[in-house]
């Protein structure tokens, strides 16, 4: 996909401020279900995981020589579980489909991974407790 999704999921996604002029720039925000349900809907593409965000990341094409910066994922920001929206124009954050599950407190905890962009760069951040927060969503293809 050569953009940030922006398409309607039955729930867990919303505009960064919930202002519809932002998805358009930035596409939607998703929480990590909506994520996977968007990304299914669209016949032939899929949510990427860590090794398939690692090849997208080492393409040359996605590097603008320009400013010397990445630009997959647009820096849209994200939403966290409590509704507030944070870092548009600083970081983007994309969904992977690559999970762990932690041990914790007698229970299990999953551990999602993000593809963090962020002005001069990008890194794979690991995020526990992110399943209600809200990022970017990028597909690929089957």
């Amino acid at each position: 996909m050569a953009e940030n999704i922006n398409e309607e999921v039955s729930m867990g996604s919303s505009c960064y401020n919930n202002d519809p002029t932002m998805c358009a720039r930035y596409g939607k925000l998703y929480n990590s279900a909506a994520a996977y349900e968007v990304c299914r809907s669209l016949s032939g593409w899929h949510l990427p995981d860590n090794a398939e965000w690692e090849k997208l990341i080492s393409m040359k094409d996605i590097l603008d020589a320009d400013v010397g910066r990445f630009h997959f994922c647009d820096l849209g920001g994200y939403m966290d579980k409590y509704g507030n929206f944070d870092r548009k124009g600083y970081d983007g954050f994309c969904w992977s489909a690559s999970t762990i599950i932690d041990e914790i407190r007698g229970g299990y905890d999953y551990n999602y991974y993000v593809q963090q962009w962020f002005i001069m760069g990008v890194s794979m951040v690991q995020m526990g407790n992110a399943a209600d927060k809200l990022f970017s969503v990028r597909c690929v293809q089957d």
